[in-house]
């Protein structure tokens, strides 16, 4: 849950996690507010984007979740799921254990933490995913990235070109999986307020930031703009909001 904050300078956040627990200090309620304003701001553009799209009949008839009620209430009570360890394999050890603190928190806080196995590896989910995608992008975009002296990047444009191959039957089975695992994850929540992984599994890497000055380059270098660790996913959401790939 890293804010993005207007200031003459980043905020750095150091990768040592114990430095990120709550406490009573200055940065500690800086951080609380930051955090506040976030949680903030994501439930206004929940509450601004849910609800029925007149172009989306998969919308129609879902009840709103009403994000900003009881915003102000916090997490006692609330019945957290987490995937099981094996899920997570692919995560760093330095995420891993950022987001083992944030479940901590949250547990001192008065939510329930439940583990339990998905009901696919997480790399399933991304490569199915990652044929819709690209099946998607190009027929919205394959013209431009398949000109001459398309100024597309190579990574990106070698994804669009995966799409080439996935003709209408494919992409109608991959739809049709898509609403199986919705409906299989949507069981698999039952019980739970919120799904919660870590939002990325790694840190990001050390960087110098150009407008620092060599004296302070070498400290700079020494710390990472990293994510305390979770996100969640409303259980009271439509299947249709269950990602085809849950990363």
């Amino acid at each position: 849950m890293t804010g993005v904050q207007t200031c003459a300078l980043p905020i750095y956040v150091d990768e040592d996690f114990e430095t990120e627990q709550w406490g009573a200090d200055d940065e500690a309620a800086a951080r609380r507010a930051a955090r506040w304003r976030e949680m903030q701001a994501a439930a206004l553009v929940l509450a601004a984007i849910e609800g029925e799209d007149a172009a989306d009949p998969a919308t129609y008839g879902l009840t709103p979740t009403r994000p900003l009620e009881g915003l102000g209430a916090g997490v006692a009570g609330m019945r957290l799921r987490v995937p099981a360890a094996a899920d997570l394999a692919s995560v760093t050890a330095g995420v891993l254990a950022r987001f083992r603190a944030a479940l901590a928190d949250l547990e001192a806080l008065g939510a329930s933490i439940e583990e339990r196995p998905m009901p696919q590896p997480p790399e399933a989910y991304m490569a199915h995913a990652g044929d819709i995608l690209a099946a998607e992008a190009w027929h919205h975009v394959g013209r431009y990235v398949e000109m001459d002296g398309s100024v597309v990047d190579p990574a990106i444009r070698a994804r669009v070109l995966k799409g080439k191959a996935i003709d209408g039957s494919r992409y109608q089975e991959l739809i049709d999986l898509r609403r199986v695992r919705q409906v299989e994850f949507m069981r698999y929540m039952e019980g739970a307020d919120a799904f919660l992984t870590p939002t990325s599994p790694i840190t990001a890497r050390t960087i110098s930031p150009p407008w620092l000055t060599s004296a302070t380059s070498a400290s700079a270098s020494s710390r990472r703009h990293s994510e305390t660790a979770f996100v969640a996913h409303a259980a009271g959401a439509a299947p249709d909001t269950v990602s085809s790939a849950i990363t």
